[in-house]
């Protein structure tokens, strides 16, 4: 995709507007002139970089119409997302091999000012928490081949969600704090949210070990997928002696992937 020196994107390679509307043009706000509004200021960050919305709505009307639609209770991020969300699960049912790779991330507005933020980081920096879970389509991949060059391409997101932390009360009993919703049930909630994957797909859930949790594994199992979730528990093998990280320093080199 080749830009241009005022920063927007050359549409002979790609149908910006197009985009647009197979993403958002489904999106339920509440009023079908929310959704043209979603579509066209989504086009417009789609033609223009430049992050902050000053700089993609040269017009003062089109940044007051940003301003207000974004404004509006019935615009928020899962419904915004929640067309492209539905694309990406489908695409995920056609037969085939997909990776289901989930992270967490933290936007710091620390510095902004803005309301309905929640403490990130060590509780000093003030933001958003946004976990996400981004299917792959993989091609190439069989059991007798450990070596050599994969075909990947990224479909989009499986789901994600956004949340602002709610302040520790001062002087919380550890009973009260564990009586309240964990943050670690986001792990594998997109998957929880599907139908079973089809015989004809294996679906593989990917995460750093935050996700090494008993509910993690149970929930992949219950929708016939697989997962490989980087150990953080020294957990005990199933009947026998030892304990995950003992039982895989020992084990043999069966393959290997750059």
């Amino acid at each position: 995709m080749d830009s241009t020196i005022d920063g927007t994107v050359d549409s002979g390679l790609l149908d910006v507007e197009k985009w647009s509307q197979e993403q958002f043009g489904a999106a339920e706000l509440g009023d079908a002139r929310r959704t043209r509004r979603a579509v066209k200021l989504a086009a417009m960050l789609g033609t223009r970089r430049g992050g902050t919305l000053p700089k993609v709505c040269l017009e003062p009307k089109e940044l007051k119409a940003a301003y207000r639609l974004l404004a509006e209770e019935d615009v928020t991020h899962q419904a915004l997302i929640q067309p492209h969300v539905d694309k990406v699960r489908a695409e995920c049912r056609r037969p085939g091999t997909y990776l289901i790779i989930e992270d967490t991330t933290y936007l710091d507005f620390t510095w902004r000012g803005a309301s309905g933020l929640g403490p990130i980081g060590d509780g000093g920096g003030q933001g958003i928490c946004v976990h996400t879970a981004l299917a792959l389509r993989v091609e190439g991949w069989t059991e007798e081949r450990t070596e050599g060059r994969l075909d990947v391409s990224v479909l989009g997101l499986f789901g994600q969600t956004a949340w602002a932390r709610t302040p520790r009360p001062p002087g919380e009993s550890k009973r009260r704090r564990w009586s309240r919703k964990r943050e670690s049930d986001r792990w594998a909630a997109s998957l929880a949210q599907t139908d079973s994957a089809p015989e004809s797909c294996v679906w593989i859930e990917v995460m750093d070990r935050e996700g090494d949790i008993y509910e993690t594994f149970e929930r992949p199992r219950r929708k016939a997928a697989h997962f490989v979730i980087r150990a953080s528990q020294p957990r005990a093998l199933a009947g026998e002696e030892g304990s995950v990280p003992t039982a895989a320093a020992a084990a043999p080199v069966l393959g290997r992937y750059v």
